[in-house]
């Protein structure tokens, strides 16, 4: 998992179901915008409300066979969990 924005926070990592799930946090003052890369390439990202339903699937942007990215949008002091599908 690589991530462009070196303002953004990894609270929590975990497995659900065999998918990697991240919570990220914005603790800055203003909007961000960070790529979030990772490594193999995945299917789908899942943007989870706190109670874990899908809030929305993020658009996914294919790098190499080995890599893809997603962008997110992050208010002020703003939360995403992510779900990776493979």
């Amino acid at each position: 998992l690589e991530l462009s924005n070196s303002g953004l926070d990894v609270p929590a990592m975990w497995m659900d179901q065999n998918q990697i799930c991240v919570r990220l946090f914005n603790p800055s003052r203003q909007a961000i915008h960070p790529e979030i890369s990772f490594r193999p390439a995945v299917k789908q990202v899942e943007w989870l409300e706190l109670d874990g339903s899908v809030r929305t699937n993020l658009p996914i942007h294919i790098i190499s066979t080995s890599k893809s990215a997603t962008q997110l949008n992050l208010p002020p002091f703003g939360l995403a969990t992510l779900r990776f599908k493979s």
